[in-house]
């Protein structure tokens, strides 16, 4: 059986993913990059192959790691899940 998700099942993981971890402090900076880092900031964003993304809290702020061009860098983190 094929199960489509849809866009806003996809936001509603966004959002309960973002409202269930926002108030975690445990970690620190990796030292490597701490210069170019901006603590204290946290976001999700989700870009679905079709370029449709969906975002929450500080998805937009740039962040060391991952591949870097002109416009900053971003990381990349595949993440599979079977429904």
């Amino acid at each position: 059986m094929e199960r489509k998700i849809s866009l806003s099942d996809v936001h509603d993981a966004v959002v309960e993913a973002y409202e269930k971890y926002k108030s975690v402090k445990d970690g620190a900076v990796d030292p490597r990059v701490a210069s170019d880092a901006k603590a204290g900031t946290f976001g999700i964003s989700v870009v679905l192959t079709d370029g449709r993304s969906v975002d929450k809290g500080d998805a937009d702020a740039l962040f060391p790691g991952g591949i870097c061009g002109d416009g900053g860098c971003v990381h990349q983190q595949p993440v599979g899940q079977e429904l």
